[in-house]
């Protein structure tokens, strides 16, 4: 791909994005989700930067979840009273863990208030992964323990790892990207306000799909192929361990026959990277 010639027309006046020139950061964070997604089709892409532009305000970096309300009347408006615990607004306003620990306990796997779960497990990243369940299943599929660890969640490979496998197998509504999206040609205006789905109903879905069709002009002016072979995404994090396992000794003639010596149980890692070997 000539990623000179795709930035190049995302920097055009009438892009539909960026506007005429990116930050560094801005291309560092789409340059991410390029080399995390170099195997998905070119429109199934082509959304996922859409999304990634939508969700994060065109920063293309991840985020943590905003829960600093200055206002009690917006908190009440947005979170139910069951939600706040009947704890009014005014006790929550301009106390964000207060306000995510309340709103967010006790549902999508965090325990109650004391457990800070709804402070630590708020969401993370390019799309707002959110509560201690989804935490433990994207770290199994992205391979972080992102349970013990959530902060990585904002490391730029392991988001972009994330969104590329939530939008390709459906993580996040249980629709993906074949659902909607063409895995051998261009995609329409129409099929990406549908591809909305994938990560929000349709919410703003015209918008996010004049994003995509700026995205998906951008590849194809970098000769990014039309279609890819849906495999995993090329940058597979390592799993997090707790503590880095020192070096292995030199093999050493034991004077044992090899039938009585003791058999060596694969790491973590190694059957992590076994996965991917067959």
């Amino acid at each position: 791909m000539d990623r000179a010639a795709f930035f190049n027309s995302l920097r055009q006046r009438n892009s539909g994005v960026f506007g005429t020139s990116l930050s560094q950061s801005q291309v560092q964070g789409v340059e991410a989700i390029l080399d995390a997604g170099n195997e998905l089709p070119l429109s199934w892409l082509a959304y996922t930067l859409a999304t990634a532009y939508g969700e994060t305000g065109s920063r293309m970096q991840p985020i943590t979840e905003n829960m600093n309300y200055t206002s009690a009347a917006r908190i009440e408006q947005v979170f139910s009273n069951s939600r706040r615990k009947g704890i009014p607004g005014s006790q929550l306003a301009r106390n964000p863990q207060k306000l995510a620990n309340t709103v967010y306990a006790d549902i999508l796997g965090n325990g109650g208030p004391e457990t800070g779960d709804g402070w630590r497990y708020r969401g993370h990243g390019l799309v707002q992964l959110t509560g201690k369940d989804n935490f433990a299943r994207m770290g199994r599929l992205v391979g972080v323990d992102l349970v013990r660890h959530p902060e990585r969640a904002l490391e730029p490979e392991i988001a972009a790892l994330a969104l590329i496998v939530g939008v390709r197998d459906g993580i996040y509504t249980g629709k993906r990207a074949a659902d909607y999206l063409p895995d051998d040609d261009l995609a329409t205006r129409e099929q990406f306000r549908q591809a909305r789905r994938i990560i929000n109903g349709m919410f703003e879905a015209d918008k996010y799909a004049g994003y995509a069709i700026g995205f998906q002009t951008a590849l194809v002016a970098g000769d990014y192929p039309l279609r890819r072979p849906q495999a995993r995404p090329a940058h597979r994090p390592v799993p997090v361990l707790d503590a880095a396992p020192p070096a292995p000794p030199k093999p050493v003639d034991s004077g044992k026959p090899a039938s009585d010596r003791p058999v060596k149980k694969p790491s973590p890692l190694d059957a992590f990277l076994a996965m991917f070997k067959r």
